[in-house]
Order: structure tokens, then sequence, then C-alpha cells
């Protein structure tokens, strides 16, 4: 019997975060008791005399009623003060708490919804866009034959803008220029040394202020490289593979999650079960002292004996109190892993070792290493993975092809004395104007390019050697689990073949009793032998859940959560 499991003699007399214990309301309050009525046995009181009526003929009724009912009050009062919430946890109850309340989990939702941002954020491309331009400028200059002092434009452009899916923009805007030329007084121009012309700036420049607006319609379309249509697309694509990693590492991490807790409660099962078999072997023990002194005592053992005897009492009482401890150790260890963020009093439904925790995950290996092969979420995630390196290929060789585009364009100016006239003028659409052309463009070099899809190629052979490394691992795990599992079934059959045995020599040792050939000492012993047998019985069955629980860990067939965002 091992002396310590999950825990040992340092957490004993310690709180629930490590420190020292602090005295509970029950016990403060049965202190102040004590202190009050020190030369009365409060216990005996209570549990003894008072029920049998002596405690009435001998104390005072103040100190009767007060001591009647000083217990219901400090119950009272620690209800009233509050206790922690008490859960009663079954196995799938605690698997459905880690999947939600899990904090590594609550990361990758948020890593996909990021994920969902992103993508959705290519379709901003696709968004009419306005745009106004507005700007001013102010020129002087000297012109020798008007002999004009300074010039002020205004200038405005209004502009809409829209993408579609073909790769198609269309785009309208609207442009107006105000022109103020300030002159100097009124002179004389003169033009050669025999002609001078009076200049008046009233009859000869009647455009001043000039508004000049501009109304124009442009038409673009790839027609070879439809670089805003493809690549848009391809973008798509691979924001979307984006969101396969969060997805399948969400996916992956509850099945490990929930692998942790079963075997969590595997190992709290088991102790738990060592610790009953403790017990009764702690009080065979001590059944066997009582009956070794006794044989002393006739003369039919020696002391030594019974000192080895009470010996065997306080070895077996101390690996008792390692199991305890290790006990509670393990529960709030399960406790801290199931309810992260607050603390809970559980009370833990503890099934038999005797019957599976889970549905099996299978008998047959073959059957098993197929399905798992097949449903493994890392292995979907590396088929998926490939995906988007795929199309980031194909986005490269999109960019590879040279540009070859067709635009159009059609518009009207109209130049005018004032705005009015000239938006008037330009609504009538009489001088319009036509541009039509093609624009051809090519990247040389074209090295970075190169480099990345040589670095993209990598990634995807790098995928592959993963996919057979994993499939490789899955194969060989899944053999050892059966293995595993086999052999604790072998371990569990010998242990029930080794207590037949023994219950057979008890029965012997029982007929030699009535003959006056034996004494209890030896019946005892092999109860205790069974007792011991039994806990190796109680490790065979837990080695046995614990390969179910790791083939069902190898083909991912834990309950699944849906990710919460």
């Amino acid at each position: 019997m091992p002396r310590q499991i999950g825990g040992g003699r340092s957490s004993q007399g310690r709180g629930r975060f490590g420190g020292a214990r602090e005295p509970s309301i029950l016990q403060l309050i049965e202190s102040v008791v004590h202190q009050t009525y020190s030369k009365i046995s409060i216990s005996k009181v209570f549990w003894g005399e008072a029920w049998r009526g002596t405690f009435f003929q001998k104390r005072s009724p103040p100190q009767i009623l007060f001591l009647k009912y000083y217990r219901c009050f400090i119950l009272a009062c620690a209800f009233a003060l509050g206790n922690p919430s008490t859960l009663a946890i079954s196995l799938d109850e605690a698997l459905s708490a880690a999947r939600k309340n899990a904090a590594e989990l609550k990361t990758y939702a948020h890593e996909l919804k990021a994920a969902k941002a992103r993508r959705a954020s290519l379709d901003g491309v696709f968004d009419i866009q306005l745009s106004d331009q507005a700007s001013y400028t102010r020129d002087k200059t000297e012109d020798q034959l008007f002999n004009r002092d300074q010039t002020r434009i205004t200038r405005n452009e209004l502009a809409v803008e829209k993408m579609f899916g073909t790769g198609t923009v269309l785009k309208g805007s609207l442009t107006n220029t105000r022109t103020q030329v300030d002159f100097p007084p009124p002179t004389v121009v003169q033009i050669s040394p025999a002609i001078q012309i009076p200049f008046d700036i009233n009859f000869n420049y009647q455009l001043n202020p000039e508004y000049a607006t501009k109304l124009q319609v442009e038409l673009r379309q790839p027609l070879w490289r439809n670089w805003m249509a493809e690549e848009i697309r391809l973008q798509k694509k691979i924001a979307e593979g984006a969101q396969i990693g969060p997805q399948s590492n969400f996916l992956i991490q509850q099945q490990n999650i929930q692998a942790e807790v079963e075997a969590l409660f595997l190992r709290l099962t088991l102790i738990n079960k060592q610790v009953e078999l403790t017990s009764q072997l702690v009080e065979k023990s001590k059944l066997f002292y009582t009956h070794m002194k006794r044989n002393v005592e006739y003369g039919r053992a020696d002391l030594i004996n019974a000192t080895s005897a009470k010996a065997r009492v306080v070895e077996i009482e101390g690996t008792l109190l390692d199991l305890q401890i290790g006990r509670d150790a393990l529960s709030r260890q399960l406790s801290y892993r199931i309810f992260p963020e607050r603390q809970e009093t559980v009370t833990w439904t503890l099934p038999t070792l005797e019957q599976p925790f889970l549905a099996p995950a299978g008998n047959d290996r073959r059957d098993l290493t197929r399905k798992a092969l097949a449903q493994r979420f890392d292995l979907r995630q590396l088929h998926e993975s490939a995906q988007p390196l795929q199309d980031k290929l194909a986005l490269l060789d999109e960019r590879d092809k040279f540009g070859l585009d067709a635009f159009l364009s059609t518009g009207a100016n109209k130049i005018e004395g004032s705005l009015g006239n000239s938006l008037g003028e330009l609504r009538s659409w009489e001088h319009p104007n036509l541009t039509v052309g093609v624009k051809f463009s090519t990247t040389l070099g074209k090295n970075g390019n190169r480099m990345e899809r040589e670095a993209l190629l990598s990634e995807l052979a790098q995928l592959d050697s993963r996919r057979v490394y994993i499939e490789q691992m899955i194969t060989n795990q899944i053999d050892l689990a059966f293995e595993d599992r086999s052999a604790a079934h072998k371990l569990r059959s010998q242990a029930d073949a080794h207590q037949k045995i023994l219950e057979q020599q008890i029965e012997q040792e029982r007929m030699r009793i009535t003959q006056a050939r034996s004494d209890q000492t030896a019946v005892i012993q092999y109860q205790m032998e069974i007792l011991r047998v039994a806990a190796l019985r109680a490790q065979a069955y837990t080695k046995e859940r614990e390969a179910e629980s790791r083939l069902r860990l190898l083909s991912h067939s834990y309950p699944q959560e849906p990710m919460g965002l």
C-alpha cells in the first residue's frame, strides 16, 4: 500500500490557499462557551447525562437551558454568517463545467472573433467612396500685356467612386474652379512705339472672376490581370482560412481538458477507495493487536509479536492519514480546475471502479485507429490549413501577370463669368469630351514573389510531414493503450483469483479453529491480506480506466461544446 498519493503531510493543518487554517465559526463560539463554563464538561453534558436526566438533578436551571440549546445556537450562527455553496458533481457534470469554465478556451474565442473581423473588413473595398477636395492658390505675377498684379484661384472637387466585384471601377466627379485676377488702375497698353491702346478692365475683360465647371464620368475595366476581382476573392479565402486555427485549437484544447479532468476524477476515485480499504485495514490491525495481546497473556505468543502488531497499527494509521491528506488536496485541485474563477465546496459523486466511467472507446484496434485518423481535430486542421497556402500561391501567380486595363472617360466643360451660368450651361451637355485608352503595366524582377513562393512550398511540405508524424503517433499510442488495458485486465483477474484463494484459506482456518488447531489471528491476517489484494485490484481497475481515457483522447471522442463569442 503506498504511503502517499496525490499529496503529503506538508498540507496538514493548512487552509484552502496553503496558509494557516483559520478557526471556523463553530470552533470560535465553542471556545467562548468553554471559557465561560470551564468547570462543566459540555460534551459530556450534552451527549451523555443531559439526555439521561442526571444532569438536570445536579445543575441550576439557567445552566441547563443554556447548555441544552447552545449547539443549536452555534449552528444557527454559522448558517447565518454564511458558508460556501455545496455542489454535488458527477463526472459528466465535471466535464461539462470544465468545457464551459476553462479560461484558456476563452482565448481561442477572441482569436476567432478577430479573424472574422479581418475577413469582414475585406468587403469594405466595395463600399462607395465619397471624397471632397478643396484648395486655394495665390499667385503674384507680372504680365507685360495686361500688367496684371496677382491671381487667386479657389478649386473644389466632389467625387463619388464605386468598385464592383468584376474589378470594374466607376467614378463621377464635379470640379468647380474660381479664378480672380487683380489688375492695377486703368492704364495704356503699348503694343509698339507707334501704337498705344487704352486699357479698360470693365470693357475688355468680362470674365473676371472666371468660373470653370467640369463634369467627368470615368470607367475602368481590367482586361487581363483582374487585380481587384480575383485578388480580392483570393484574399477573402485566405482570411477565411485564418479562422481554422482558433476553431481547431479550441476543439483540441477541449479534448485535452476533459482528459485531464477525467484523469483527476480517476485518481480521486482510486484514493477514495484506498481510504475506505485502509480504514478497514486499520480496524483489522487493531483487532489483530488485541488478539495478539491475549495470546501473549495466555503464553501462546511472544511480546515481540504484540509489539510488531502495534507497530503495524501505527504504520497503517500513518498511511491512512497520508491518503486522507492526499484526497483533500486532489479534491481541491479538481475543484480549481473546474471552477477557476470561484471557489466551491464540492461533493463528488464518484462512480465505482468496477463500472466504466464513460462509454468505452472501442474494442477493435483497427476500427478505432481508422476512426481516430478520420475525426482527429489536429489532422483536420492540417488538411484545412493547406488550402490557404494554395490560395496564397494563386495570389502570387495573379500578381505576376502583366496588367492590361481599358478606360473610358466622358464629360463636359464650361467657362462663364458667374457660377450660376457655368452650372446652367453644363447641364445642357452641348460640348461633351470623350477619352478612350488602354493601359499596360508589368513588374520587372519579381524576386520578392519568387522567394515568398518558395517559403509557401516549404510550409506545405511541413504540413505533410506533420500529418505523417501525427498519424504514426496516433497508431502507436492506440496500440500501447490497448496493451496497457489488456495488462490491467490481467492484473485484475489475477487479483480476483488471489482473493478466492484467500477466502478458501479463511474457511479452512475457521474449520481448524473449531478443531482447536488455530486461533482468530490467522483469520484476521488473511482478511487483512484480502484488503491489500482489493487495493491492488482497485489500482488495476484504475489503470484499465486510464487506458480507456487515453483511447478517448487519441480518438477525440469526448463531448464537444460550441465556441461562445
